[in-house]
């Protein structure tokens, strides 16, 4: 991608998106943070909409398909994702200010699932932040396949 591609894309001349993006990591910075404004607004709804329920497993499978494509506009938001991952792998990590969204969703999982073993609905012996790892791990395996099938 080049700023010249984004101009013809968006049928505006280069200069006026070197205005607002002087350089091409410039817009790449933006572009993935509007991404993750953009993907945290739909998980946020859905899942304070679950959080009022006060049932560990309606939070748990919003936070799950919070992550998955659903409709149109998630798969677009996906795709984004994926492509900034494999330039992550490829550079073999994430750009500094790039903020990781995996950490949070584990971190919300495993509040569930102790605050759902705390109530006896998870047995007491397991790790709970290794089950969240798990599915949230299992989750993101999906996101590439429901991408490519649908």
């Amino acid at each position: 991608m080049t700023l010249r591609a984004v101009a013809a894309e968006a049928g505006i001349s280069m200069f006026q998106v070197q205005y607002y993006f002087p350089t091409k990591e410039q817009m790449l910075r933006y572009a993935w943070h509007r991404i993750t404004e953009l993907s945290g607004e739909r998980a946020g709804r859905d899942i304070a909409e679950a959080l009022q329920t006060g049932d560990e497993r309606a939070v748990t499978r919003a936070c799950l398909l919070a992550v998955l494509p659903t409709d149109e506009r998630s798969r677009m938001l996906c795709a984004v994702q994926i492509a900034y991952f494999a330039v992550d792998v490829t550079r073999g990590g994430q750009a500094p200010d790039q903020q990781a969204m995996m950490p949070h969703l584990v971190r919300l999982l495993a509040d569930q699932l102790e605050q759902a073993q705390q109530r006896g609905g998870v047995p007491a012996h397991l790790d709970t932040r290794l089950e969240a790892d798990a599915l949230a791990t299992m989750t993101a395996g999906l996101l590439s396949a429901m991408l490519v099938e649908a």
